[in-house]
């Protein structure tokens, strides 16, 4: 459904926050993987009303629980009437999907997709890269510090994943995160156009060498999922100076029809000095890949902490703000 779509973020505060969110979230999947439709509906439907701001996240969840069910019809009507509501999914993003299978040639469902085509041509006409920059407690304009750039997931929710990766202010350094001008639904972005997301990131570096006093020499590349994997071929391809990259449960490519190509990249890529930690849960859809990886940067001469979570799917851990913490000492010290 939903294919495991851990691109997700975990962490904040309050009653309805963005952490309990994430762990409504987990339990859904849970129930899906088991083939619990029912109960996982159940529970979208809860989500649902008590995070209306999630709306393109549960409305999803519901339209593909609906076909899994065999109910085609409330199905359609719940992705019909998303759109009515501004929402819509990208083509790319929905083709691959085989929850809808048993709906996809409906002319209901090709209404659809073309109107959400409609509405993403014409938001794709304004979409640009954006930048968001956090700095430390107790900065001073004119400070010299390390600054992290956290790169986000393939079809992210944004302000989570910026409250979850705030936790590394904690260590001293600017955080700064770049989002994607590439559009994957009304809500979310991505990174699939690797030459356009490295020149966006070019410009956004050179965009904060200007506005802060970098120490160039501790600049880390970060980042989940794809976003993990951009962080990755970017540090190794030299494209920013850095000192090291945190990437956490890398997906098996930036580009998702290319799974290989950055395992090549990988093996012929020498950097050594460059200092890594990588994390990946053994559930993990991507732990070959991500191992195989860990093998090639050792070959490499790449310094490395090499952090596997038993248990865990394509997601992030639990005590996540304390293993960044640690991740950041590693890559600056």
């Amino acid at each position: 459904m939903m294919r495991d779509r851990s691109d997700f973020s975990n962490p904040t505060h309050g009653s309805e926050s963005p952490e309990n969110f994430y762990n409504l979230q987990k339990q859904i999947f849970e129930l899906y993987n088991l083939g619990k439709y029912r109960d996982a509906l159940t529970l979208a439907e809860e989500a649902a009303s008590r995070f209306p701001g999630k709306d393109d996240r549960t409305t999803y969840w519901k339209a593909c629980l609906r076909s899994r069910l065999g109910e085609l019809g409330e199905a359609l009507q719940v992705l019909n009437e998303a759109t009515r509501r501004g929402l819509w999914w990208s083509e790319e993003a929905l083709k691959t999907e085989t929850d809808l299978d048993p709906i996809r040639e409906r002319p209901e469902f090709k209404i659809f997709l073309a109107e959400c085509e409609r509405m993403k041509h014409i938001a794709d006409r304004t979409a640009k890269p954006e930048l968001t920059v956090l700095t430390p407690t107790g900065y001073s304009p004119g400070e010299v510090r390390p600054v992290m750039i956290a790169f986000h997931p393939r079809g992210e929710d944004f302000e989570d994943f910026v409250g979850l990766w705030r936790h590394a202010l904690s260590k001293g350094v600017i955080v700064a995160f770049p989002r994607s001008s590439q559009l994957l639904s009304s809500h979310s972005r991505c990174w699939d156009d690797l030459a356009r997301s490295e020149r966006e990131v070019a410009d956004m570096y050179s965009q904060l060498s200007r506005i802060y006093k970098l120490d160039k020499e501790k600049t880390i590349l970060s980042g989940f999922s794809q976003g993990a994997t951009l962080a990755i071929y970017l540090a190794l391809k030299g494209s920013i100076r850095v000192r090291g990259f945190i990437a956490v449960a890398p997906a098996s490519s930036v580009i998702p029809s290319h799974s290989e190509e950055f395992a090549s990249f990988v093996k012929a890529a020498e950097k050594p000095g460059l200092k890594a930690w990588l994390f990946v849960g053994d559930k993990d859809r991507f732990f070959e890949r991500v191992s195989i990886l860990h093998s090639n940067m050792k070959v490499n001469g790449l310094r490395f902490e090499y952090v596997v979570e038993p248990g865990l799917g394509h997601a992030y851990p639990d005590d996540f703000a304390v293993k960044l913490g640690h991740a950041v000492d590693f890559i600056l010290n």
